[in-house]
């Protein structure tokens, strides 16, 4: 038995073999159409929602279901994996299909958060496709963070604002398009929060911004440091001069081809 648990934390996490790359694949094909879904029943009201859409959005949480209960059977800690930031994440992606009720419109916001999901698979270099170079890992972190930001916010700003008298807040893209203008603080006005729950959200998006985005941009400026610093360092193969710019493919001494090690 503890091999097979062995086998299925492995495959779990491995992008290396067929295997492993399938179920990799798998899961982040489910995860972009669970958002994709998320944002589509944004423009339906509560109980207009098509049947098709429901049970699509039930099969996708099968999955996230069956993917967490397998986790958390094959994890060394069940309750470090329980308490984690993957374990809570894959949690709070399952709860909300079990909150259909008007009064608990509030757990199924937190549909939004299933794009966190996505953060497992910027762990590492590795993916299914091959690897990136800390450079692009950390541009894409960049890049994952500013629209996580804003797409999570948006989806709780949706759920405070829709619905209210005298709001412009409609849908997830009336949400997300204030989010961008906001953020970004160029503020058009066209569109604005009218509920106090709306305008807390707001705040909380523009303080997580200020937060997580600069503190990712620090990260992606200190790998653009060490790989110039590591650049520098290499020595020609034929006269051992160092001190090459960042970006150098040759010897600027006598011409020959730098090490392609060093283009990381």
């Amino acid at each position: 038995m503890s091999r097979i648990k062995e086998r299925v934390a492995f495959y779990l996490e491995d992008c290396s073999t067929t295997v492993g790359k399938l179920i990799e694949l798998f899961l982040l094909v489910v995860n972009l159409a669970a958002c994709v879904l998320f944002v589509v029943i944004t423009y339906h009201a509560l109980d207009e929602v098509p049947t098709s859409l429901v049970l699509l959005e039930l099969g996708m949480v099968a999955v996230f279901t069956v993917e967490y209960l397998l986790r958390l059977w094959s994890a060394e800690s069940k309750l470090r994996f329980a308490l984690s930031f993957f374990g809570i994440v894959d949690l709070l992606s399952i709860l909300p299909i079990f909150f259909q009720v008007h009064t608990l419109g509030f757990v199924r916001a937190l549909r939004a958060l299933r794009i966190l999901r996505f953060t497992r698979f910027l762990e590492t270099e590795a993916f299914f496709f091959g690897r990136l170079s800390r450079l692009q890992l950390q541009i894409v972190r960049v890049l994952f963070t500013i629209f996580t930001v804003m797409f999570i916010w948006a989806g709780f700003i949706h759920y405070a604002e829709t619905g209210a008298p005298g709001g412009t807040i409609r849908n997830f893209g009336d949400a997300f398009y204030f989010a961008i203008v906001t953020l970004s603080t160029v503020g058009f006005g066209d569109i604005t929060p009218v509920t106090e729950m709306g305008r807390w959200f707001t705040a909380l998006m523009i303080s997580s911004g200020v937060v997580l985005i600069p503190w990712q941009a620090g990260r992606l400026v200190q790998v653009l440091v060490e790989a110039g610093t590591h650049r520098n360092n290499i020595a020609c193969p034929a006269c051992a001069l160092v001190g090459h710019a960042p970006d150098a493919g040759y010897c600027r001494a006598c011409g020959s081809k730098l090490g392609s090690h060093g283009q990381g």
